[in-house]
């Protein structure tokens, strides 16, 4: 007979609490010994998971935003993102992603409320980070999502990087967020914000 008494429990990353000290102490309270790691609760523009990127990316020279009126999730403007006309994708810079900046600031107050015995030693900070296939997936235009994919995730592992070399790796767990290869893996009958179906553009999504 299986022992159907729980051994874990594990947080995907969002928690609507104001801050990341919140999320902590609140996980702490409720799940205690329960988890081997505790993320940040992706506080602040990172309240809506990745709708944040087209804000950040779209200040990148050669990248455009498409349409003219904001598309709004509370503050942040969705609206989707291609590379400008006559623009060499191998050219553009991208600005900070804002993942190593979010990871360093909760970290500061993970390595604290660990030292104040608040979070049981030996429980690491969980930092939780999209692939670039989500947010090419979700935010750039069809016809550019294979050109820019590989800037992405330059950008994206630059950042991963610096949180590595920042934070022990002994009270680190990195988790990557996988929604949007769902739709890729079942997009026979889902359309995606451009009117057609949401295909992958790097060929079957199995061997991928």
């Amino acid at each position: 007979m299986s022992d159907s008494q729980p051994r874990g429990a594990h947080l995907v990353g969002s928690i609507t609490l104001p801050d990341a000290e919140s999320t902590f102490r609140a996980a702490v309270e409720h799940l205690g010994d329960r988890l081997r790691r505790i993320p940040d609760g992706e506080v602040g523009d990172r309240f809506h998971w990745i709708a944040f990127q087209p804000d950040r990316l779209g200040s990148a020279a050669g990248l455009e935003r498409v349409g003219d009126a904001p598309v709004r999730v509370k503050h942040l403007d969705v609206r989707p993102l291609r590379i400008a006309p006559g623009v060499d994708p191998a050219t553009l810079r991208l600005p900070p992603l804002g993942y190593a900046e979010a990871a360093l600031d909760s970290w500061e107050v993970f390595h604290r409320l660990q030292d104040e015995d608040v979070i049981p030693a030996g429980t690491r900070f969980q930092v939780s980070l999209p692939t670039p296939a989500a947010v090419v997936g979700a935010f750039v235009v069809p016809e550019d999502r294979a050109a820019f994919e590989p800037v992405y995730e330059s950008a994206l592992t630059a950042e991963l990087e610096q949180i590595l070399a920042a934070i022990p790796h002994e009270s680190l767990a990195i988790q990557w967020d996988t929604a949007v290869e769902f739709g890729l893996i079942e997009s026979g009958g889902y359309e995606d914000r451009y009117g057609g179906a949401f295909r992958s553009w790097f060929g079957d999504v199995w061997p991928a």
